[in-house]
């Protein structure tokens, strides 16, 4: 195994301040949170903790699935960003570990839980053999287990090729990503329905876990274009025309580009079909967001800060070929998604605040306390190995020879 030490390319200062960022915003959201938990209604910070623990395992899923698209393609744009994907995907494992509070709270949380609730609601009670806490659980064990193994196996190969220079490593991956997108797919709808829809046990979607797909991508390509941009910028990383070339960069903001106008896509269709059907429980998703002031506004913001604003930035050449304007456009994405999940996850309990925007201190000690422990595991799991892989032919050669 090759150690980041071992190469002449240290890990940008930029990653290891983040690592003392997300630290500190882990001790201060955790303590926050905790208080509340002590102190206050036990059910809001459990909602408040779900907001949180999507967000930053939406960001994971999509490290996990476009580490597989990078291999499938095998892509130039692919190998500035491989890593960082990859050690994204090791995230599952904290995400794994930090679902057992949401396991253990369920009751707060989710109606199906309520026995009261369930009896007196005919549609809860035909979904009870499978809305149930037993298989919730189960099913949520099996969908990380295919997970982490899919992510697990690929990585090593990843490394295991970075020393043996072995092109059959990339052929299995291929072999193995390409039906792991699919898989990725199908246990993403299952899991998002099981995690999200089910707060209203009469709304339905089957675009749902499409729109979640497309999101997670988006969230984890802004992230992760975020970071590597901001380093070049910063020249702290070497041989910047080898590593993170012209030509990567506007492959990376093509993608931002493709999956900007793919979420659009799905979100619109979503919306008409509901509307155009005039369908009462499928509109009730709808009507909560478009009742309260504060969500409508929320609402217009993400369809002009998510689709609007970025598409038309992201069409100029010149946006894709600068470091700077391509982390900023990459940090109004990924802060447009916070938005964006807030907006699909917490008016599911709307009507336990009477009509307003259910924002509570909770959600943001949550997020930032759950986010800091990930972005502090994620820059530890970058430093085990180069920052770049050593199966770019191309990439190595300038790196050795320079």
């Amino acid at each position: 195994m090759i150690s980041n030490t071992e190469t002449r390319e240290p890990l940008p200062a930029l990653y290891s301040t983040l690592s003392v960022l997300g630290l500190i915003l882990a001790v201060l959201g955790i303590a926050g949170w905790v208080i509340g938990l002590l102190t206050n209604n036990v059910a809001e910070c459990m909602r408040s903790y779900l907001f949180g623990w999507i967000f930053w395992t939406n960001i994971a899923l999509g490290c996990f699935v476009l580490s597989m698209l990078a291999n499938v393609v095998r892509a130039n744009w692919g190998y500035p960003v491989l890593r960082p994907f990859e050690a994204g995907s090791k995230m599952l494992w904290l995400m794994a570990v930090l679902m057992i509070p949401i396991l253990i709270g369920l009751k707060y949380i989710y109606p199906w839980m309520d026995p009261v609730q369930v009896a007196a609601d005919p549609v809860m009670q035909n979904r009870h053999a499978y809305m149930s806490q037993t298989w919730f659980i189960i099913r949520a064990i099996v969908y990380f287990a295919i997970w982490l193994i899919l992510s697990t196996l690929i990585n090593q190969s990843s490394i295991r090729q970075d020393a043996s220079r072995d092109l059959d490593e990339a052929q299995w991956r291929v072999n193995l990503s390409a039906p792991g997108i699919v898989i990725y797919v199908l246990t993403v709808t299952f899991a998002m329905t099981d995690w999200l829809m089910s707060l209203d046990s009469h709304w339905f979607s089957t675009i749902y876990g499409f729109i979640f797909c497309d999101g997670q991508i988006l969230g984890a390509l802004s992230l992760i274009v975020l970071m590597v941009m901001a380093a070049r910028y910063f020249n702290q990383l070497p041989y910047n025309d080898a590593t993170v070339s012209r030509s990567s960069m506007r492959d990376l903001g093509n993608l931002m580009l493709t999956f900007t106008m793919v979420w659009a896509y799905f979100a619109l269709s979503q919306w008409i079909i509901i509307w155009s059907g005039n369908l009462t429980f499928e509109g009730h998703y709808y009507w909560i967001r478009l009742e309260d002031p504060g969500l409508l506004v929320m609402g217009s913001f993400i369809v002009f800060g998510q689709f609007f604003f970025p598409f038309l930035l992201l069409l100029s050449s010149r946006t894709k070929r600068t470091p700077l304007f391509m982390a900023g456009v990459a940090a109004w994405i990924l802060f447009v998604r916070i938005i964006d999940i807030f907006w699909m996850v917490k008016p599911m309990f709307l009507s336990h605040y009477h009509l307003h925007i259910p924002f509570t201190p909770w959600d943001v000690a949550a997020f930032f306390g759950i986010g800091g422990l990930w972005l502090f595991g994620f820059v530890w799991a970058l430093r085990a190995h180069p920052i770049f892989p050593r199966h770019n032919l191309s990439v190595q050669e300038v790196l050795e020879h320079a």
